[in-house]
């Protein structure tokens, strides 16, 4: 990402999150009219969540963006079950989080964890418990 941005790629609110920097952040996102839905349709959080930047997200739930966005490919919770981390899964859930929530393709949060990690697996059993 730094390489990206030294070379002169545009900084937005999604390559600020990305790259970790909450100030611009934070900047960026009060230009924003709609939930901020990047790229291929993804949500903001999902930018924190696979950079493993659990300051970043928890920063950007308490400023009120969305953990359950209208029209976004996939929630917040596809990407922490994909990322197989159990720390930002639990603080989705405890935000709202839907792990009934689906992506494009119609695959909930709970269809995700199945697939990737086994019905005996922690994160399924975390989010049927949220049901």
């Amino acid at each position: 990402m730094r390489r990206l941005l030294n070379a002169g790629a545009n900084r937005d609110l999604f390559t600020a999150c990305a790259s970790g920097d909450l100030r611009q952040t934070r900047i960026e996102l009060q230009t924003c009219r709609d939930e901020p839905l990047g790229i291929h349709l993804l949500p903001l959080l999902h930018f924190a969540v696979v950079n493993d930047d659990l300051p970043m997200l928890e920063a950007l739930i308490r400023d009120g963006v969305a953990v359950n966005p209208a029209g976004a490919a996939l929630s917040p919770l596809h990407s922490a079950v994909a990322q197989d981390d159990r720390v930002m899964l639990e603080v989705l859930l405890a935000a709202g989080g839907d792990p009934n929530a689906q992506d494009a393709f119609g695959s909930s949060v709970l269809d995700w964890a199945a697939d990737l990690h086994g019905i005996d697996s922690a994160q399924f059993a975390v989010l049927g418990q949220s049901r």
